[in-house]
Parts: structure tokens; sequence; C-alpha cells
């Protein structure tokens, strides 16, 4: 089976790249966690992060901008600490949320 590209992605999914260019520092986005490209799927240390947070795909998250890096954490947790990860760098772009309407 092939696997869409960037440019096949369902409409209004955006990166976490492109989350992080727009959050102020401290600021928080509410989305859904709509897909993990390649890159991040074959990365057992991101995927293990994410389910020791027990975050799937299809998840309501919250995003913060914390001290330059984004962390993710399951809606109504806390932005720091146990119960959110770090998102490295390399794997934003590679992240897809679909924002949610407020």
């Amino acid at each position: 089976n092939p696997v869409p590209g960037e440019w096949e992605l369902p409409e209004g999914l955006i990166s976490l790249l492109d989350v992080h260019a727009s959050l102020a520092e401290g600021e928080s986005l509410i989305a859904e966690l709509a897909r993990l490209g390649e890159p991040v799927q074959s990365e057992v240390g991101a995927l293990s992060a994410l389910d020791d947070i027990k975050m799937r795909p299809g998840d309501e998250i919250s995003i913060t901008l914390n001290d330059g890096e984004l962390m993710l954490s399951q809606n109504g947790k806390p932005a720091k600490g146990k119960g959110s990860v770090a998102v490295p760098q390399w794997a934003e772009p590679h992240i897809f949320v679909q924002v949610s309407n407020q």
C-alpha cells in the first residue's frame, strides 16, 4: 500500500513544525493527533515516548511551547512532567494534527 506524501494529506492537517512556528512561548493549542509520518513510526524511542503517556492518533492533545520545545500532553494534563512528552525537532515535520475549532 502506498503511503500518502505530505501533499496528499487530508485538508486541514498541519505539521507540528507549523504549530511550533505559530506559538509564542508558554502558549498552548488544542488539537487532534492525526498522523505520525514514517520517520516517527520507524523510531522506536519516539513511539515509546507516546505510548508511555497513552497518546494515540485520534486523541485530543494539548501542544505547548515550553522553553523553545513543543510539549505534547493529553488535553487537560500539565504540559511538563509526567503525562507529557517533548517533541524532538527532527520529528516536528512528520507529526500532523487537526486543530480544533475553538
